[in-house]
């Protein structure tokens, strides 16, 4: 082999080199966009999740402020007694508004009226050691606002989950203070919840689900051996919460080491994952959302 030969090999060697570097090499950028691109569609979609459960809470916040704000009501907590009109209208809005039920409650526990309930009515409820007793001294505890974990709160009732709201009158004794009287609690069947968590999060094979600050799933989770999973103490899980605080600790000046919101995880189930997560402010809960790692790559 002549040197012109041995320079036209080298030549073509070169090219070759070359052409099998930059197929690989867009191989890998293209996967890397990809990444990308899905990191950034599930975070897309935490994000608007958490946005649509936070609208529908606070939704029905406003539903409390509206009848906390009725005289009637305030007059009958201050009578101790709900008559039969107001009655009437009550149950009409629980009915209008598909709730499970509408109950209030005075300060010192007694249930005053239930929608659908009527065997808890004059029901002392302080102390008692049953999920809505456990709603009533958190409620009592936290002035009257709060948003509760899903439950089963009386038996053979379907999963729901209280939102409550603060009967509140200005004090006689101090002047610019507001005494509370008692208050009003709705009562949402979760499926109500979980129907804004839909499991089409525009990739196949995706999954979203909710989790609470005691990493207890919200959402029904099954694992792969079939069982139901009751606890997801994951990275993903532990970011969203850490974001969650970070909010607050910024809002009071603090100085806080941010925390992305997408990347890859290990799933609830174990496997790696691209995921996603977002934080629904005032609730406790986080939105999570999951793609299997090797669909994508």
């Amino acid at each position: 082999m002549n040197k012109k030969q041995l320079s036209a090999w080298g030549i073509i060697g070169i090219f070759l080199l070359s052409w099998v570097g930059f197929v690989i090499f867009s191989n890998l950028s293209g996967n890397g966009a990809l990444e990308v691109q899905v990191e950034k569609h599930l975070a897309s979609v935490a994000s608007s999740k958490a946005e649509r459960i936070g609208t529908f809470l606070d939704e029905r916040k406003v539903d409390l402020e509206f009848l906390v704000g009725l005289d009637k009501v305030t007059s009958s907590f201050e009578a101790g007694a709900v008559d039969s009109e107001l009655a009437k209208e009550l149950e009409s809005f629980r009915k209008v508004n598909g709730y499970l039920d509408l109950i209030l409650i005075d300060i010192d526990g007694s249930v005053l009226w239930s929608s659908s309930n009527k065997g808890i009515i004059g029901t002392n409820l302080g102390g008692i050691d049953s999920e809505l007793g456990r709603v009533f001294d958190k409620v009592q505890n936290d002035f009257g606002v709060g948003i509760f974990d899903p439950g089963y709160f009386n038996e053979g009732e379907k999963l729901s989950v209280f939102v409550t709201s603060p009967v509140l009158v200005e004090s006689e004794s101090v002047m610019g203070k507001m005494d509370m009287l008692g208050i009003v609690a709705l009562q949402i069947d979760n499926k109500e919840i979980e129907g804004r968590v839909v499991s089409d999060v525009g990739l196949e094979g995706g999954k979203i689900y909710l989790v609470n600050k005691d990493a207890t799933p919200i959402s029904e989770l099954i694992g792969e051996d079939g069982r139901q999973i009751v606890k997801v103490e994951t990275v993903m899980v532990k970011d969203c919460f850490k974001n969650y605080q970070n909010y607050y600790f910024e809002r009071s000046g603090q100085k806080v080491n941010l925390i992305g919101k997408s990347g890859i995880y290990d799933g609830y189930s174990g496997e790696k994952v691209f995921g996603a997560h977002d934080y629904i402010l005032r609730t406790g809960w986080c939105v999570l959302v999951e793609k299997e790692e090797l669909e994508c790559s």
